[in-house]
This record gives C-alpha cells, structure tokens and sequence, in this order.
C-alpha cells in the first residue's frame, strides 16, 4: 500500500504583501484536515518509518501519511505543531541553515492563545525558525527537523538580460545572495534598501538545478553609477528606462563579459550545499540528519546524483520517475511526494484555494488505490472548481 507524503510550507494567516503567499494555509483549514483525518482513523508516521517499510518491510499503522512542511517558518512552531499535538500527529520540516532566526527565545504559539496567555493578534506569524524552537519541536517529537539544503535560492544561469534591478521589483534573492546574515529577515524587514538599483538581471533558476554564471562587478557598477547620477529612484518614473539601461548594457558588455562557474565549482557549490547543511542541523540539534527535499523542487543530473550520497533518503516529485510509490519492495532512496488537495488558477498562482479534510481523507485513499475514493475525490474537486470559476 502505498504511504502518501504531503507538502505543505506555512500553515498560519495570509500575508497579502508577501510574494509567496499561496504557500499558506490557513491554520484553520489545517486543523479541519487533521481532525477529519483523526475522525476517519488516519496516522501520520515519519520519514524514518516509512523508509523501513520501503526497505525492510516493517509494519505501519491504518491508513498512513506523511506530512512535511518546507522551508522552516515560523508558523510551523506557532500553529503547525499546536495543532498537530492536539490530534496526536507529527511531520517533518525540511529547514535551509542559512534561513534560520538567530533569536535566542521561543515565540507564543496557539497553545498560549487556547490557555489565554495572550492573544491570536499577538502571534509574530511572519518569519522563519529559531534554533530553540527547532530544538523543542524535537524534544516533543512532534516536529523532525531535515535538510532543504542549505541556500534556497537562485543563481544566474546565463547572460541573457531579462531585466534590470528596480523598485518594486520581485527578485528577492538578489537580496538574499549578497546579504545572507539578512535573508531570515525579508519577510519582516523592508529590504528595499538594499537593492542595487541598474544591476541587470539575466536568466536564473533554482540554485541546485543551474551551472552559475558569474555576471562581471564591474559593470555592475557602472550600471548602477549611471542610475545615481540621473536621478537613482525617480530614474525608473521615466517610461523608457528599461531601454536606456539595455542601451548601457550593450555598450559595456563587450568590455566587461562575465563567466560561468566550472564543472569543478560547480561539484564543490552542490557539495558544499548538501554537506554544509547537513552538517550545521546536526550540530545545532544533537541529532543525525538523513533526508533531504530539495529547495523549490529543483535538481538537475548532477545534484539528483549527488544528494543519495550524502542523505539516506530524497524526496521526489509526483511528477519524478526515479520515485515510484512509497510501498514495500520500492527503493527508498527516493521517496515520492505529492502538493496535496489545492486548486489554483493562473501561471504564477495568482488564486489558491486549499481544500478541506474531507478532500485530504480522499487523496490519501485514492492514493492507496480506492478507485471509489478516487471517483469521489473527483466529484468533490469538480464541485470546488465550479465554486472557484464563479469566486474568481
């Protein structure tokens, strides 16, 4: 029987200004699916669990599923973990080191909000995980911390210019790449300030799945000087900004041309990534790290090579072939996972609506292999849709 795996990310309160907020879900349709899923007599088992089942046949409990939580916010601490004790569940989060809040404290959950210590107003929802908090989500043994590797990020993947650094725009990693010790702080933080402003930006992808190209500093900095001499913020209230900028770029880029990173770098940067990560969660949290999920799902020959030799076990996407079902016989070393019962709509999922137990219940037995659960998890997701084309 195949055990399903579940991605989620947050699990708290929509946050209309940040840029991924389709990833949340809201605390109180995750706490309906749990208590349906309690009700039907579904058990969460961890990544180590099901591992022995793929590998050594060991047996697991009713209807077994698996929930993982990406990227380590913070809501996974304020929400995520009360909700789950409460219905006598466990996931795992996939934490990136370079993500976590050096806070020395823990933050007020929804256990302080049920015993009126404070209020929901009171919760600090945005952010990311502190290292106490990690390390008391292990001790409950409510929440097993893993490695999403260490930078999630984006790196330029060629020299064609899509863009130009400018206000407003989206790349946040930008940010990221050059201030790391500030990346768990922009969704809290208004990092504006730190954007270089006629910095071009070329391809890019996910920093695991890309050979880097190394764009030229120097003329980086002729950009951007040609931007503060003619007005530096109100230079981009002209209309034709974007074409002044790529006027500029073509004048210097003979001149200043970039590079790409080495088979040999780029072995060292996927290694580093892995290892790295690794190695900072185990010496942070007393604990062996064994299984990796990779950041934003991307991964190329080389890394998808590299990670089973650092990690016992990867998870992979339903849409993978290397990850066939999670059943007994089936080589753990890739574990299949699958979103979970979400309808969007738009490329960049500009509408999301997260289903309710009832739908997850019905996942997880088509899953297994109900056909009649799966004949009635499409009824329920065709009568969401049409609810959906006429809220949108």
């Amino acid at each position: 029987m195949h055990v399903p795996i579940f991605m989620y990310h947050t699990i708290g309160v929509m946050h209309n200004g940040w840029l991924w907020k389709y990833l949340t879900v809201d605390y109180r349709v995750f706490e309906h699916q749990m208590k349906i899923l309690k009700r039907m007599g579904c058990h969460s088992v961890s990544l180590e669990e099901v591992y022995n089942h793929m590998k050594h046949g060991h047996p697991l409990p009713h209807n077994p599923f698996v929930l993982t939580f990406d990227d380590g916010y913070a809501d996974n601490w304020i929400a995520a973990a009360p909700i789950l004790k409460k219905y006598g569940f466990k996931g795992t989060v996939y934490v990136n080191p370079e993500f976590v809040d050096p806070r020395k404290d823990c933050r007020a959950t929804l256990e302080d909000v049920w015993a009126g210590r404070c209020q929901e107003a009171d919760l600090e929802w945005k952010g990311f995980l502190s290292w106490e908090e990690m390390r008391q989500l292990e001790k409950q043994g409510t929440l097993d911390i893993q490695s999403h590797a260490m930078s999630h990020t984006w790196y330029f993947s060629g020299h064609e210019v899509l863009d130009f650094q400018h206000p407003g725009d989206n790349y946040v990693w930008m940010n990221w790449n050059k201030y790391t010790e500030k990346k768990y702080l922009y969704m809290t933080e208004d990092q504006e300030q730190y954007k270089q402003y006629g910095v071009p930006i070329y391809q890019h992808g996910k920093s695991l799945q890309v050979r880097r190209y190394f764009q030229n500093t120097e003329l980086d900095g002729k950009m951007m000087e040609y931007v503060r001499q003619n007005g530096n913020k109100s230079f981009f209230d002209a209309p034709d900004w974007k074409r002044k900028l790529f006027v500029l770029y073509n004048s210097l880029t003979d001149k200043y041309p970039g590079r790409f990173e080495t088979e040999d770098e780029m072995i060292a940067r996927y290694d580093y990534e892995f290892s790295r990560s690794k190695q900072v969660l185990e010496q942070q949290l007393h604990k062996k790290v064994e299984y990796l999920c990779w950041p934003g799902g991307g991964y190329n020959e080389v890394s998808a090579d590299m990670g089973p030799k650092i990690y016992k076990s990867v998870v992979l996407g339903s849409s993978d072939q290397r990850a066939k079902k999670n059943i007994y016989g089936s080589d753990p070393v890739w574990m299949k996972r699958t979103g979970g019962p979400f309808i969007h709509k738009g490329e960049n999922f500009d509408h999301i609506k997260v289903l309710g137990g009832w739908s997850l219940y019905l996942t997880i037995k088509s899953l297994q292999g109900s056909k009649f659960h799966n004949l009635l998890r499409k009824v329920v997701k065709a009568l969401h849709l049409l609810q959906f084309k006429y809220r949108y």
